[in-house]
C-alpha cells in the first residue's frame, strides 16, 4: 500500500524540483518524478528563480522542465503544482539583492511567466517568495486575491516570512475579505539554528512560528530538511549557522535513535519533522533513486514515546 494513501491532501512529503532539468538532467529528473508519483507522492514544488545562482542558468530551468514533463503525461492531473514568485533577478539583475519583488505589476508579470513555463492555466498553491518591504502588505495581498478571483492560482502561501509579518499579512487579508496565507515554506530542519544565525533571504522557523501557524491551521512546508546531507555524509559539514552548545548532543540524538529503531539520520529527520510538527510537510531535496527512497520510506518510520522524548529534550537545551 502506498504510504501516502492516507495522508492529507498535499501529502506527508512535498517533492522539491529546484535543480530538475539543469544540475540534475532531464532523464533523471524525470525519472525521479516518476518514482515519486509511484510512491504516491501529490506535491510538486518549484519556483520562478530556480536555479538562477547557477552558473549559466537564467531561473527558467525548474519551471519549464516541470511543464514539459507535464506536457508528456497529460497534465499535472493528481497532482498539486506549487512555485513561488518575487524572488526572480529583474531583468539584468543577478542576484537576490536585485529581486522582481512583490508589487502588484510584479505579482502580475511573474505568475503569468510562471504559468507560461508551466504549461498551465492554473497553479495549485502559490507562495510569495520572500519578504518584500519596499512593497506594503496590502499592495501584495490584493494582488494575490485577485489571482485567486481570476482562477489562476489555487491556495496562496508565503516563504521566509517572520512571524510579525505574517500577523499582519493575515490581520490585513481578514479586514478585506482577502485570500489569506494558508501555507507556510521556512527553513526548519532538526537541529535548532544558533542564537542570532542570519540566513537571508531565508528565514528558519521559530517554535513561536510554528505554533502560530498550528493554532492558524496554516500546512508548513520544510526546505533545508537534510542540511544538503550532513546528516549523514562525512564529506558535508554540519552549517555553521547550527553550530552551538547543544549541537553534539542533538546530533547524538538523532544518531542513537536511528541505531535503536534501525533507521538512517536522515529518516529520523524526516520522522520528526513529519510527527513532531502538525502539519509539517518537508520538501525533498534529492538527486538520485537512492536518496529518493530512503526519504520516502521515512513515512513509514513511527517514532516511538522514547524517540521523541529524546529528540524533543535534546532540541530543547539551549543553544547561545
Amino acid at each position: 500500500m502506498s504510504p501516502f494513501r492516507s495522508a492529507p491532501a498535499y501529502g506527508p512529503q512535498a517533492l522539491g524540483a529546484m535543480y530538475f532539468g539543469s544540475t540534475i538532467a532531464p532523464d533523471r529528473s524525470a525519472a525521479l518524478l516518476e518514482q515519486f508519483v509511484d510512491a504516491g507522492g501529490v506535491t510538486i514544488d518549484t519556483a520562478n528563480n530556480y536555479p538562477f545562482w547557477v552558473e549559466g542558468m537564467t531561473g527558467d530551468e525548474s519551471e519549464t522542465f516541470l511543464g514539459q514533463y507535464l506536457a508528456t503525461r497529460g497534465g499535472p492531473e493528481d497532482l498539486l503544482i506549487a512555485t513561488k514568485i518575487g524572488a526572480r533577478p529583474r531583468p539584468g539583475g543577478s542576484g537576490f539583492d536585485q529581486m522582481q519583488g512583490l508589487s502588484a505589476s510584479a505579482v502580475t508579470t511573474q505568475i503569468d511567466g510562471s504559468l507560461t513555463r508551466l504549461g498551465l492555466d492554473r497553479v495549485d498553491l502559490l507562495y510569495t517568495h520572500v519578504n518584500d518591504p519596499d512593497t506594503p502588505l496590502e499592495e501584495t495581498l490584493q494582488a494575490l486575491d485577485d489571482l485567486v478571483r481570476a482562477g489562476k492560482v489555487g491556495t496562496i502561501g508565503c516563504s521566509n516570512l517572520t512571524l510579525d509579518r505574517l500577523r499582519e499579512a493575515h490581520r490585513i487579508s481578514d479586514e478585506n475579505g482577502w485570500s489569506r496565507y494558508e501555507a507556510i515554506q521556512m527553513r526548519h530542519t532538526y537541529l535548532t539554528p544558533a542564537a542570532g544565525a542570519e540566513f537571508w533571504p531565508q528565514v528558519a522557523l521559530d517554535d513561536a512560528q510554528a505554533a502560530y501557524a498550528a493554532d492558524e491551521g496554516m500546512t508548513v512546508f520544510a526546505y533545508a530538511a537534510l542540511l544538503q546531507g550532513a546528516y549523514s555524509r562525512p564529506d558535508r559539514a554540519i552549517p555553521a549557522e547550527y553550530h552551538h552548545r547543544a549541537t553534539g548532543v542533538q546530533l547524538e540524538a538523532v544518531r542513537s535513535t536511528a541505531h535503536r529503531l534501525g533507521a538512517t539520520a536522515n529518516q529520523v529527520v524526516l520522522a520528526y519533522l513529519m510527527q513532531a510538527l502538525p502539519s509539517s510537510v518537508p520538501v525533498l531535496g534529492v538527486s538520485s533513486p537512492e536518496q529518493l527512497r530512503e526519504a520516502l520510506d521515512a513515512v513509514d518510520l513511527e517514532l516511538d514515546d522514547q524517540a521523541l522524548a529524546t529528540l524533543r529534550a535534546a532540541r530543547g537545551l539551549h543553544t547561545d
